[in-house]
């Protein structure tokens, strides 16, 4: 989509500011090289997971900070660190029925 679309009316202006707003905002996003999430625990406790790559090519760099404790890991591929996540995330959110 292009802002000329919004200039010709196409949209509201509200749809049209927050368009351009986030144009703005956006691209220093997409030019960061890591990722940060979290996995609830509870209501009190959270996993902070990173990755980040070492160099532009890898290594890449798995942190994932426990309450109890830190878990540091590397890997060569960000595919092979992103199925790790998946898995510590799947062991730390199964319920115990």
């Amino acid at each position: 989509m292009s802002w000329d679309v919004f200039r010709s009316g196409t949209y509201s202006g509200r749809i049209a500011r927050a368009f351009a707003c986030n144009l703005e905002k956006a691209p220093p996003l997409l030019t960061r090289p890591f990722m940060i999430s979290f996995i609830n625990l509870g209501p009190h406790s959270y996993v902070r997971v990173e990755l980040v790559p070492l160099t532009p090519n890898g290594p890449y760099r798995l942190t994932v900070e426990h309450p109890a404790k830190t878990l540091v890991e590397y890997f060569d591929t960000p595919f092979e660190a992103m199925n790790r996540h998946a898995e510590i995330e799947r062991v730390l959110t199964q319920s115990d029925t």
